[in-house]
C-alpha cells in the first residue's frame, strides 16, 4: 500500500505539471488519445512497482501485456493518466489507478486525483479510505433519488452496444446520471457516496481493478450487468450501494427492449419526502 501509494503521488505529480505546460496528444483512434502525460506518468509509476516487485507482473494501459500477466501469481494493473481526453482538454477529471490482484482477484486499489489531491484507497478485509478518513457507500434507497454515472466506448460509432439504450433506459427512473470520463474517478465516487451507482461496459482491467475494491470495501456491490460476480477480464462492471444494486440491475436487463416500467414489470418508485435527508 505506501508503494502504491507513493506511485500514484509521483505519477500525479507528472500530470499536474503537464496539465499547464504540456497537453499535446496523439491519437490511437478515432477518439482514444495518448498524451505526453500519460507516457511520463508510466515511466515514474512502472520503475517503482518493478525495483520493489521484480517478480510481480505490471499490466499499464501504454504497455499492456495481459498474457504474461494472465500466468503471475501477483499482477499489477496501472493506468497512468486515466481520463486521458478530459486531460488533453483541460478537463481535471482525471486520476492515477494502481491496482493489485493475486491470483486475479484484487487486493489492493489506490486512485489519485492530483488535482484535488485526493488519494482514494483501499485494501482486502481493511476498509476504504479517503486522504485518510474512512468512506462508505450512500444509503440512497430508491432509483427516483439517486444519482447514476456512466460511461461510453472509444469506438461507439462502430459497436453496436454502445449503451444509450440502459442510459435512456435509467434515465427516466433516477434523479440524474452523469457522464464524466474516468472509470477510476466514477468507482471511487461511488465508494465515497457521491454517485450512488454506475455502470459500464467494454473495460480494460487497469479501468476497473483500483475502483471495484474500492467500492467493495466501502460496503458496496460490485457485479457483472446480469448480477454475476466481478470479473477483471468481463470488460463491464456495474457497482452500487447495496440497496439499489439490484434495481439497477433489473433497468440494465432491459436493453433494447423498449419495455416500459409498467409492462416490464418495474414499477416507478416514488420519491422520499422533500424534507428527508440523504
Amino acid at each position: 500500500m505506501e508503494l502504491a501509494q507513493k506511485a500514484a503521488r509521483a505519477g500525479g505529480k507528472v500530470l499536474k505539471q503537464k496539465l499547464e505546460h504540456d497537453r499535446s496528444f496523439k491519437r490511437k483512434g478515432e477518439r482514444d488519445f495518448v498524451t505526453e502525460a500519460d507516457l511520463a506518468s508510466e515511466a515514474k509509476i512502472v520503475p517503482m512497482i518493478r525495483k520493489a516487485f521484480p517478480s510481480h507482473s505490471i499490466v499499464s494501459e501504454e504497455s499492456p501485456d495481459l498474457q504474461t500477466a494472465a500466468s503471475a501469481e501477483f499482477q499489477w494493473f496501472v493506468d497512468p493518466l486515466d481520463g486521458t481526453t478530459n486531460f488533453a482538454h483541460g478537463f481535471q477529471e482525471f486520476a492515477v489507478s494502481i491496482g493489485l490482484a493475486h491470483m486475479g482477484k484484487v487486493i489492493l486499489g489506490v486512485v489519485y486525483k492530483p488535482v484535488h489531491e485526493e488519494l482514494f484507497y483501499a485494501r482486502a478485509g481493511h476498509g476504504a479510505f479517503l486522504n485518510g478518513r474512512r468512506i462508505s457507500v450512500s444509503e440512497v434507497p430508491v432509483l427516483a433519488d439517486a444519482l447514476l454515472v456512466t460511461g461510453f466506448p472509444y469506438d461507439m460509432k462502430k459497436e453496436k452496444k454502445y449503451n444509450f439504450d440502459h442510459l435512456m433506459n435509467l434515465e427516466r427512473r433516477v434523479q440524474a446520471i452523469r457522464r464524466l470520463g474516468s472509470a477510476s474517478l466514477d468507482l471511487s465516487y461511488v465508494a465515497c457516496g457521491r454517485f450512488d451507482s454506475y455502470w459500464e461496459s467494454k473495460l480494460a482491467p487497469w479501468d476497473m481493478a483500483a475502483g471495484v475494491i474500492l467500492v467493495a470495501e466501502a460496503g458496496g456491490v460490485v457485479t457483472d450487468f446480469q448480477g454475476k460476480p466481478f470479473s477483471l477480464t468481463g470488460g463491464q462492471v456495474v457497482a452500487s450501494n447495496p440497496k439499489i444494486h439490484s434495481k439497477v440491475l433489473k433497468v440494465l436487463s432491459l436493453g433494447r427492449s423498449g419495455m416500459t416500467a409498467e409492462n416490464s414489470g418495474l414499477r416507478e418508485e416514488k420519491r422520499r419526502p422533500s424534507n428527508e435527508q440523504f
